[in-house]
């Protein structure tokens, strides 16, 4: 092991705390619409404060040069230290694949409808919340790069239904030197309307450059449920045309929010999380950005892995108020 290695620890230090382990165990499926999806269910022993629902999945992806980390990851080994910090701290845990992505069914890597993808989270959450001994708790999201950008449409479609969301790295904003030309959007829509599933789109990985910690990249590189083939030219049109609907409505974000980003973040650039800050009509809204982070917050050096966090459960905690039953 080499010292920046040492330096970095184990990502699987804090995994088993609190009683959580083998988070591995806890896959299951179930049929959402035309696919079967993957989801997640972590409680801590005894009651739990709160229902945190994690609407996170994949890693992220840019725009011109069309690029991307290595896509379409599954909840469980990517997630695991997120979740388990969750669960030690109190809250209940709940996450899905989307379709074509981890365990779940569907072309892999594939988005035919954004929207689909948010309809089947939603669909997913609110069974999940309205279970007997979940109703009286607060309800909240918490998802990652893309993971971010169904977080707030799941909030654009049911406004008042969640009590916040904890956003990290999310995609909500194309930054200007990656937006393409016109003519760019137009030719990937034109063709992608012909040829939906032809996958052309190509970029090196990136993982080295938006993640330190060597156990998290090597964890992800050996991860069999994660698809590192090009990218099929339908998702490359629904991220752009999602990323551009939500960077037009930002206005529109009402519901108590936490948005953190690494400065150094090459992949979804921080003025998106300032944008955000800055437009969204909620009351309640907290940005941190982080000197010297990428874009992998918790793919970090353990001391700012344990900052971050800390960061995150003070503001959960803040607003979780009487929850606890």
């Amino acid at each position: 092991m080499s010292a920046s290695d040492s330096q970095l620890g184990s990502f699987d230090s804090f995994r088993g705390a609190g009683g959580l382990l083998n988070l591995n165990n806890h896959s299951k499926s179930k049929r959402l619409g035309r696919f079967k999806v993957s989801h997640i269910d972590h409680r801590p022993a005894g009651s739990s404060r709160v229902a945190a629902l994690h609407a996170l999945r994949n890693p992220s992806w840019r725009l011109a040069p069309a690029s991307r980390e290595r896509y379409g990851g599954e909840c469980i080994i990517s997630m695991g230290d997120t979740a388990a910090r969750l669960v030690h701290s109190g809250y209940a845990v709940y996450g899905i694949d989307h379709e074509g992505h981890g365990k779940s069914t569907g072309s892999k890597g594939y988005i035919s409808n954004f929207s689909d993808i948010v309809k089947d989270c939603s669909n997913y959450f609110k069974s999940v919340c309205e279970k007997p001994t979940n109703r009286s708790k607060k309800r909240f999201l918490y998802g990652f790069s893309m993971g971010g950008t169904v977080v707030l449409q799941l909030h654009r479609r049911d406004p008042l239904y969640w009590d916040g969301a904890v956003l990290l790295a999310p995609m909500c904003k194309i930054s200007d030197d990656m937006r393409p030309p016109s003519f760019v959007v137009s030719a990937l829509k034109m063709i992608s309307s012909v040829a939906p599933s032809w996958r052309v789109i190509t970029a090196p990985d990136m993982l080295d450059r938006v993640c330190k910690n060597p156990q998290f990249k090597k964890e992800i590189r050996s991860n069999p449920y994660m698809y590192t083939g090009k990218l099929a030219l339908q998702t490359g049109r629904e991220l752009l045309t999602v990323s551009l609907d939500i960077e037009k409505n930002l206005q529109e974000v009402s519901l108590p929010f936490l948005v953190l980003h690494g400065e150094d973040d090459i992949v979804a650039h921080p003025s998106g999380s300032k944008l955000l800050h800055e437009r969204a009509s909620s009351r309640d809204k907290t940005l941190k950005l982080y000197s010297g982070m990428w874009h992998v917050l918790m793919g970090e050096r353990p001391e700012d892995v344990e900052r971050v966090f800390a960061d995150v459960i003070s503001w959960l905690e803040t607003r979780a108020g009487a929850a606890w039953q």
